[in-house]
């Protein structure tokens, strides 16, 4: 079994060799570039007021995947909203923040991403 693991490992690590050999990152520039409002500053005093959202790719079975969407709260490290979809896009996002922002009355908060492709708005 260690011997098994060890192989897969080498395996592994050279197949991610070759493949940053054929496919070398290409470095770009952004087309939009927003201001770093939040700026590393994670603390808050109350809730509501700077909340971080993301979405990560889910792989189960043999070929499937699954995309959960999901908005933490920085006050108390709660998630406000998730959604789970098998489609990674913009109404994914959109339904996240809908869920999110019922509940809001009169708090604005601050929503930080990493500003991947799916909270880019085409019509900027």
């Amino acid at each position: 079994m260690q011997k098994q693991c060890k192989l897969t490992y080498l395996f592994n690590r050279r197949l991610n060799a070759l493949m940053r050999a054929v496919y070398p990152y290409i470095h770009s520039t952004p087309q939009h570039v927003f201001k770093n409002i939040l700026n590393r500053e994670f603390k808050t005093i109350k809730p509501n007021e700077k909340w971080v959202t993301d979405m990560t790719e889910l792989k189960y079975g043999v070929s499937n995947k699954a995309y959960l969407s999901a908005i933490l709260d920085l006050y108390g490290g709660s998630i406000v909203s998730y959604v789970l979809r098998h489609s990674n896009n913009n109404e994914l996002v959109f339904k996240t923040l809908d869920r999110a922002t019922i509940a809001l009355i009169d708090e604005q908060p601050l929503i930080h991403s990493d500003r991947g492709y799916q909270y880019y708005i085409t019509w900027l």
